[in-house]
């Protein structure tokens, strides 16, 4: 779910978040750092992970985007919530991120998106990634 459908109505945004971890379901807020956010929501949700905004991602190492990276990350570890960096596309990018204290990545230096069928294939390569 996005920052900006979250807010429209918190209260039933949050209701139902509570009833999906109730099942089982990890929940992820997706592009951080894009929309409206505030942090006092933040701290009431029942979400397992923030997803950093690709925009973030595709400017670390350029002056004050380490810094906006590092808060992210800061905060979403105080709040007990886990951080996915959103389009890593090149092993510095992912060095780098790791230092930052981003917790898992996606993007193409990963794979490109697959459908389901494809991803079933392909799953024993996956392990072969070297990093």
């Amino acid at each position: 779910m996005t920052e900006n459908v979250l807010i429209k109505d918190f209260n039933i945004s949050t209701h139902i978040f509570k009833e999906l971890k109730k099942l089982g379901i990890k929940i992820a807020l997706d592009d951080f750092g894009t929309g409206y956010s505030s942090i006092n929501y933040l701290s009431q949700l029942p979400i397992d992970y923030i997803k950093i905004d690709r925009s973030f991602i595709s400017k670390a190492g350029q002056d004050g985007f380490n810094g906006v990276i590092l808060a992210i990350t800061s905060m979403a570890k105080s709040l007990g919530v886990k951080t996915v960096a959103e389009g890593v596309e090149n092993k510095e990018q992912l060095k780098l991120l790791r230092n930052l204290g981003c917790n898992e990545f996606q993007g193409y230096f990963f794979s490109k998106p697959i459908d389901l069928e494809e991803f079933r294939r392909n799953f024993n390569s996956l392990n072969k990634i070297k990093i």
